[in-house]
């Protein structure tokens, strides 16, 4: 969750408050047919713990997981690196 705020949302978030968005990442949650909300929160996180986390490659299917256009505060959220709203 950390990691994948951080390299899709652009959101440093600390790990506690990234286990409502590794939870809809895990894709273990059927949201088929409804709409979710995970607060994400937190900064207070490990300079050298953070780099660990965001400095391995991301899992294959992590991006599987969100199959709606996500938002973060009010705005979209671009589905793809490089691409704007």
């Amino acid at each position: 969750g950390v990691a994948f705020a951080f390299r899709e949302l652009k959101l440093v978030v600390e790990a506690g408050g990234a286990v409502a968005l590794a939870a809809l990442l895990s894709g273990k949650v059927d949201l088929k047919g409804k709409i979710a909300v995970a607060v994400l929160s937190g900064g207070n996180v490990d300079p050298e713990l953070f780099y660990r986390l965001v400095a391995e490659p991301p899992p294959r299917n992590n991006r599987a997981a969100l199959r709606a256009p996500a938002r973060a505060a009010g705005r979209d959220v671009p589905q793809s690196p490089g691409s704007h709203p």
